[in-house]
């Protein structure tokens, strides 16, 4: 939904603002080390409410629709539509762990594999054997700091039928994001980069 000074002064008006607050055997693909420190992307040591407030933004959205009686498409004046979503494959110990995780998921037809350094060429073709008919999509976590090394995985997941890859460099790494998306096959997503909305025009 919307953010502070959400619709008609919505729940979310008032609400501090986030600035307020104070290798394996892979053909050469691998070497990825994740960067120290990073994980969920949640915000926590930068400066910025990162998830906590987003929970409590949607909490008062969801208090007001009850208080209300009105549902939330009410509230913002936004018209449902059905959305597909992904089924979520979580980093595992092993590759054949993530292939039981997808194989068990068959009921879903796009799947979100999660990865980072470890492994990676390896737990993609374990998934892909157990679910050739999925549609997959990548979110790399951060975990490919070197961007050249990212960009060969990049390609190599191109020519797997992966449809994009999320957040392959870590956040802060704004140069090393704009190089990867001028060269890079597949869409690349960076969400843990905006953590705020003053990060949208970077």
């Amino acid at each position: 939904m919307s953010g502070p000074g959400g619709p008609k002064g919505g729940p979310g008006a008032g609400f501090p603002s986030p600035g307020d607050a104070s290798p394996g055997s892979d053909g050469g693909l691998g070497g990825f080390v994740a960067p120290g420190g990073s994980g969920s992307g949640g915000g926590a040591g930068d400066g910025s409410a990162g998830g906590a407030r987003n929970a409590v933004d949607c909490a008062l959205w969801d208090l007001e629709a009850k208080a209300s009686g009105r549902s939330i498409w009410e509230l913002t004046e936004v018209a449902p539509k059905t959305l597909e979503t992904v089924f979520t494959i979580g980093i595992e110990p092993e590759p054949e762990d993530m292939a039981r995780g997808a194989a068990a998921a068959r009921h879903h037809s796009l799947l979100k594999v999660k990865l980072d350094g470890n492994r990676p060429v390896e737990r993609m073709e374990a998934i892909r054997a157990a679910r050739p008919d999925a549609r997959l999509v990548v979110d790399a976590n951060q975990g490919w700091a070197d961007r050249e090394r990212a960009l060969r995985m990049i390609e190599w997941l191109a020519g797997r039928n992966v449809l994009f890859v999320e957040q392959p460099v870590p956040k802060e790494q704004l140069e090393a994001a704009a190089w990867l998306r001028q060269r890079s096959p597949l869409p690349l997503i960076a969400d843990e980069s905006v953590q705020r909305l003053v990060d949208v025009p970077k």
